[in-house]
């Protein structure tokens, strides 16, 4: 067996236990959802969808990683390797996204799985097109480059802190945000009176109070986590702009900004 047979049955291997860690953190996260009365809301969706990117993320990270470290030139490991390496990890793709159930859910969610699915697949080619240019940087591997990588911190004060990391190719932001309960909880009875004073739809009604219940419950916590209320704020966020006339939109920009999202 040669170094390239090796390294695709490793690659088959490792895809395999990464993709049995994500079932089991989807699977975690529904159970605390279902826990909390939220398992058919949007919330739940998205909290599975943002796991799924971390770890679609790893798997690309430790799979160009290892091609990286061959001991071939790496015109010849491209050539030889990628078809394959591109096909499993975006199978691997696949396969983390169905994880991800949908059922008793409507509105935009079922897009924005749809979207969030062709995103990845689009980075993951990108990445592979990095790789074979000599420029690919991992995101979360010791030994990337630090002269390609730029780092922002912003720091807001409040009362329940929490932390938002986002990061493009080559550069990585982190955000402190201190989120003020109180700012939340005004801006969510406001939306609440807009939504009882509407004529959306039963369903749609029924899942923005699920999101809101969501809230809710992490607001009367003494430690609320900001994750679980940014998502299910970004829940209600997706519901309201499939609400006829965007009439919910205006009450949704004041809980944005309070959770830190705008």
């Amino acid at each position: 067996m040669d170094i390239f047979e090796v390294f695709r049955d490793r690659v088959k291997r490792r895809l395999d236990e990464l993709a049995e860690e994500a079932h089991r953190e989807v699977v975690r996260i529904a159970a605390n959802a279902a826990a909390n009365g939220s398992l058919a809301s949007t919330t739940r969706v998205l909290l599975q969808l943002d796991a799924i990117k971390n770890q679609i993320h790893r798997a690309i990270d430790w799979a160009l990683s290892e091609a990286n470290s061959l001991p071939k030139p790496r015109d010849i490991t491209c050539h030889i390797i990628f078809p394959s390496l591109q096909s499993s990890l975006i199978a691997h793709i696949d396969e983390l996204y169905g994880f991800v159930n949908l059922s008793g859910l409507i509105g935009m969610i079922g897009k924005t799985k749809e979207e969030h699915h062709a995103k990845q697949k689009e980075a993951l080619i990108a990445e592979l097109r990095e790789f074979s240019e000599g420029v690919w940087h991992p995101r979360n591997v010791a030994g990337s480059s630090s002269s390609m990588t730029t780092n922002n911190t912003l720091n807001v004060h409040g009362d329940v802190q929490g932390t938002v990391q986002q990061a493009g190719g080559n550069s990585n932001q982190h955000a402190t945000f201190n989120m003020e309960v109180k700012s939340v909880d005004a801006a969510l009875d406001r939306f609440v009176t807009a939504l009882a004073d509407s004529d959306v739809g039963s369903d749609i009604r029924s899942e923005m109070t699920a999101e809101v219940d969501s809230i809710r419950i992490q607001l009367k916590r003494s430690k609320p986590n900001l994750s679980v209320v940014q998502a299910a704020v970004s829940g209600l966020q997706q519901l309201a702009i499939s609400v006829s006339a965007n009439v919910l939109t205006p009450y949704i920009i004041p809980l944005l900004v309070a959770v830190g999202l705008n």
